[in-house]
């Protein structure tokens, strides 16, 4: 089945066009199109901060998270120490890992599971964020400023991390 449109043209009136539509192309190219559609709506998710879902064969955080909420670091920390074994490869684990640390004062091993977090995920907002948070409570604000400008290339049009670090910078002591 073959069709034929007609436009109108505002200089000349109506003008007959010659090009037709096959609709069993369209059938066949519809349905790629659709999941083209799909896929962009999906694509600004997968850079998002730690995720409270499970990731696919990653370790299910809830309780960790539950832990960090009421700020008992040292009971999140017992959940996540056996879990950066068993899930070497889950930069969640190692950002997590690297929060409880820096909030009760273990600077030092905190960076290096920031760093391990960000060797394993470079573009890990969350591990960005607390980095450079780290590195402001430490007083190495050249540092914080340099992972408010990697997140500020993750995230050019704004989100959450980027002005949550911001924020933490304005407030900073230089």
């Amino acid at each position: 089945m073959h069709a034929t449109f007609e436009m109108q043209n505002h200089a000349i009136g109506y003008v007959h066009l010659n090009k037709e539509i096959d609709f069993m192309s369209l059938r066949t190219i519809l349905p790629a199109f659709a999941a083209l559609v799909v896929a962009l709506m999906i694509l600004p998710t997968a850079h998002a901060m730690d995720s409270k879902k499970v990731a696919k064969g990653g370790p299910d955080l809830t309780k960790v998270r539950a832990h960090i909420a009421k700020e008992e670091w040292k009971k999140a920390q017992t959940l996540l120490q056996p879990l950066a074994k068993s899930h070497p490869k889950s930069a969640d684990v190692f950002n997590l890992l690297g929060f409880t640390q820096r909030s009760s004062g273990q600077f030092d091993v905190s960076l290096k599971n920031y760093l391990h977090a960000l060797k394993l995920n470079p573009a890990h907002l969350e591990a960005h964020v607390y980095l450079g948070q780290l590195y402001i409570k430490t007083g190495k604000l050249e540092k914080a400023v340099a992972q408010s400008k990697i997140i500020a290339k993750l995230c050019p049009k704004g989100c959450k991390p980027r002005k949550e670090l911001e924020k933490a910078l304005a407030n900073a002591k230089w």
